[in-house]
Parts: structure tokens; C-alpha cells; sequence
């Protein structure tokens, strides 16, 4: 039976009357994908092999549908019907990935920079120019160079100084021309979901990794401020993703069980990069699992470390779908993973709207309390780099997704206007449905339906496209504004 205070949260969250106040007239709209999803062309014009060309073509059983990204949205060939759908939406933003692969093929710059790669990620930044569209520009987005795996994604911290070489060509290459920069895209699901699932070690590996992706961050970012900034006058961020978690009950035991998840999911990245180490809440709770003769899992900055992470970013990303309620789940067993070390069990309200995937329920309120959460903790300018409705067929009359994007546009309204959250930008996933990871073409986030099964890969306006189409030009997700 679920509480008066669950119900109400239903109700606050879900039932009342859109909010009619219009986004400030700086505020941003944009679209959002990644180059994998949607490129194609996976070994064309000197293009390297990816970690994702090597998953799908040898280790396909990873992927619902045994599918792979080889043709994808056919992006590479598609350039210029990609940039008529932006420039039908009028966004003022678009988000998308550079292929490290594509523009390095061995991911080593000593090793040789390939012109086609390069050439087609300039072709595409100046059309976004000739469209008054800014590039927001992910630099790591789950794809490195195959060649690349035996530095073991940043577990071994070899991976550093190649990403930093990686990213200062880019700066080179695309930097006069690109207003935003993310270094790296939810790097929780490179070191936490990828590593808890693959890694012979996952409660530390997950750690180290982490350990070695933030100091990887803050020396682009230093690298950038000291090398490109005057120049290019850009901005650098880091896009962090996250649930809202509900206290299942009002014990204290779950309470602190939400905060706790929260902790060890969001801040346990923006902590250091904000203030300059990891929570308190985590190093405490790691160690209280951690037997006295066994070494540290949860590695330490030095103090000249915490110092040069701290303030490492311009704004901050955030990804954000869905809310759970959690619990206390006691897990004493000597073998750790961070899943233990974390401690929570998961649960859904029947009340909330499903969606095709099991964990994505349509939860309103929860874009509202993680914006203040996240405000609370880091004061800091922040720009909802995803957030957008999953179904499993496409369907062109996409109602569901547009009830999606308004309800959860109407809580940043209240976040930004009766909370006073710093919210400066937003950006929808995806501008069409594409390849979505071990969930192949299974999963449907697009604005656009795509024809995969079609060798031009059509590409069909949803009536989301309208709609969103029209928050755009008005700043107003309902008819009529204040």
C-alpha cells in the first residue's frame, strides 16, 4: 500500500495545471545525439575500428536484436538532411559526438590525424554556422579506438594521456567554431555499468577508473583555459547522468538510502570536479567496508590533485529520464561491488506511466527536485544535456512522448521560476531514432522516426516534431503564455 505522501507526490508531480510562464530569452533548446547512434559509415574513408564496431561484429550476443551501428542513421551520407531537421526545428543548439576513431583512427595522434574524418566534422560545423545553430560538442561518448582496450577504459590510467592528446587536436581542429565542449558523456556508464558487468574486480576497478576519468577531465579543462579560451571563448562542462530516488518510506533508513544513491551517483563525479574531492558520504561508507588489512578501493587525491579538479568546469550536464523509490538494502558480504557498496533496492509506483523499458517510468516530478538537488549542491549554471521518451515502435503519432516533454519542460519552468535553479539550456534526446546501445533498434527516443529497414533511411517527422517545434519558437510549453 502506498503512503498519503507517495500519492500526493503523484498527484504535485503529475496532475496539475502545465506551468504558462515562457523560458527566459536566452534560455537554449537543442537536440541531442551521439556518433555512433547515428553515423554509420563505421570503415570509410580511413576511419578506425571502435570499441562498438568490435562489440557488434564479434560479441554480438551483448545486443537485444544482434544488430550494430554500420550504417545506423546513415549520418555520414546524411549530413545535409540532419541539418534541414535542425533547421526546421530552430533549435539553437545541437549536441552531438566527434567518432574518436574517425578522426584518429589508432586513437594515438602521433600516429596520424585522418583528413576524411576530420573534413566531414568541419563540413558539419559550418553548416550549423550557416544555420545560426551552436555546436555543443561531445568528446568522449562511449566510443574509443578498439585499438585502444588494452589500456582497459581508464582503469590503468595509461588511457590519460592519450584522451588529453585526443582532445587538444580537437580544440585544434574544430575549436574556433564549437561554443560548447563536454569532455566526457555519463562516464558512470563507462566505469560503473561497463566495468561492474565485464571487470574481474568491479567494487574497485569502478573506483579507479572514476579516479582516473576526473583528473583526465580537469587537465582538458586546464588545457583548455591555459591553451584555447582566449581564442576560442568556449565553454567546458562534463554531462553527468541521474535518476531521481524517492525515499520508498518515511524511515530514516530509506531516506538516507536515497541520498546515499544520489551521492554515490552524481556527486561521486561532481564532487571532486566542483569542490575538490569526493563526498564525505562515500569515502565514509567505503570505508566502513573495507577490512583493515585490505587496501584502500576508493583511491585518494593529493592535495595538489584537489586543488587543480576543483572548479574544472563551466556548467553542468545534466541527464535526466526517470525517478525510483529506494530502500535500505543491508549487504555485509565481504566481496564488494559498488552496487553493495551503495545499498539500495529499487521500486516503482504502479501509478506512474510505463514505458518499453522496465526502469523508464514517466515521473515529472522528479526533473523539478533533481534540478534543485543538484542546484543545492553545486551552484553552478546548468544545461539538461538529455532528457526524452522511450517507445518501442516509433509510432509517428507520438503523443505519449509530447505528453512526456511537456510535463517535464513545465518542472524546469517551476525549478527555474519559483526555485530559482540556474537552468540556462535544454536539450531533448534524440533528434532521431537511432541505435541505442545493447538495446539496438529495439528502443525508439527520436523526434524523427527513421526507416532502418530501408536502404535510404528515410527519415519521417513524429507530431512531437510540432510540438516541439513550437516550444522552440515561443519559449511556452502550452498554448498560451504569461
Amino acid at each position: 500500500m502506498f503512503s498519503i505522501v507517495k500519492i500526493l507526490l503523484f498527484i504535485t508531480g503529475s496532475c496539475l495545471a502545465f506551468n504558462n510562464k515562457t523560458f527566459p530569452e536566452n534560455f537554449k533548446f537543442g537536440v541531442s545525439t551521439s556518433a555512433y547512434q547515428i553515423e554509420g559509415g563505421w570503415n570509410e574513408d580511413g576511419k578506425g575500428v571502435s570499441v562498438w564496431d568490435y562489440i557488434t561484429h564479434y560479441k554480438s550476443s551483448f545486443i537485444l536484436d544482434h544488430s550494430n551501428g554500420d550504417v545506423a542513421c546513415d549520418s555520414y551520407h546524411k549530413l545535409d538532411e540532419d541539418i534541414a531537421m535542425l533547421k526546421h526545428l530552430g533549435v539553437d543548439f545541437y549536441r552531438f559526438s566527434i567518432s574518436w576513431s574517425r578522426i584518429i583512427p589508432t586513437g594515438r595522434v602521433n600516429q596520424g590525424v585522418n583528413l576524411a574524418g576530420v573534413n566531414y566534422y568541419r563540413n558539419l560545423l559550418k553548416k550549423l554556422k550557416e544555420n545560426n545553430i551552436d555546436a555543443m560538442v561531445t568528446i568522449f561518448h562511449f566510443d574509443p579506438p578498439e585499438q585502444l582496450q588494452a589500456e582497459s577504459m581508464f582503469v590503468n590510467g595509461s588511457l590519460n594521456s592519450l584522451f588529453v592528446d585526443y582532445a587538444r587536436m580537437a580544440f585544434l581542429l574544430f575549436g574556433k567554431d564549437v561554443k560548447y565542449w563536454v569532455t566526457f558523456n555519463e562516464p558512470r556508464g563507462v566505469c560503473c555499468d561497463f566495468l561492474e558487468r565485464f571487470s574481474l574486480q568491479p567494487g574497485r576497478d569502478s573506483y579507479t577508473c572514476t579516479h582516473n576519468i576526473i583528473k583526465c577531465h580537469a587537465q582538458v579543462y586546464r588545457m583548455y583555459d591555459e591553451e584555447f579560451r582566449a581564442d576560442y571563448g568556449g565553454s567546458v562542462g562534463i554531462v553527468l547522468n541521474t535518476n531521481w530516488d524517492e525515499p520508498a518510506s518515511d524511515k530514516q533508513a530509506d531516506i538516507d538510502a536515497a541520498e546515499r544513491k544520489l551521492q554515490f551517483e552524481f556527486a561521486w563525479y561532481a564532487d571532486p570536479i566542483i569542490h575538490g574531492d569526493y563526498p564525505e558520504l562515500m569515502k565514509k561508507r567505503i570505508k566502513q567496508f573495507t577490512l583493515p588489512f585490505m587496501p584502500d578501493r576508493l583511491p585518494k587525491f593529493t592535495e595538489d590533485e584537489k586543488k587543480y579538479i576543483k572548479g574544472t568546469a563551466d556548467f553542468l550536464g545534466v541527464n535526466h529520464y526517470a525517478s525510483s523509490y529506494v530502500s535500505d538494502k543491508p549487504d555485509f558480504g565481504l566481496f564488494r561491488t559498488f552496487e553493495k557498496d551503495v545499498g539500495i533496492l529499487m521500486t516503482y509506483d504502479p501509478a506512474w506511466n510505463t514505458t518499453s523499458l522496465d526502469w523508464f517510468r514517466v515521473t515529472p516530478f522528479g526533473m523539478r527536485k533533481i534540478l534543485n538537488w543538484v542546484h543545492k549542491n553545486y551552484k553552478i549554471p546548468l544545461i539538461i544535456t538529455e532528457n526524452g521518451y522511450v517507445d518501442g515502435t516509433g509510432d509517428l503519432n507520438d503523443d505519449g512522448r509530447i505528453n512526456y516533454l511537456q510535463s517535464y519542460l513545465s518542472n524546469v519552468l517551476d525549478a527555474m521560476y519559483i526555485d530559482k535553479v540556474d537552468v540556462i539550456g535544454y536539450s531533448t534526446w534524440s533528434l532521431m531514432d537511432n541505435w541505442e546501445w545493447t538495446s539496438g533498434y529495439t528502443q525508439k527516443f527520436g523526434l524523427y522516426y527513421v526507416n532502418f529497414s530501408s536502404p535510404n533511411t528515410e527519415r519521417i517527422p513524429k507530431k512531437s516534431v510540432s510540438y516541439y517545434k513550437k516550444v522552440v519558437e515561443s519559449h511556452c510549453v502550452v498554448d498560451e503564455c504569461e
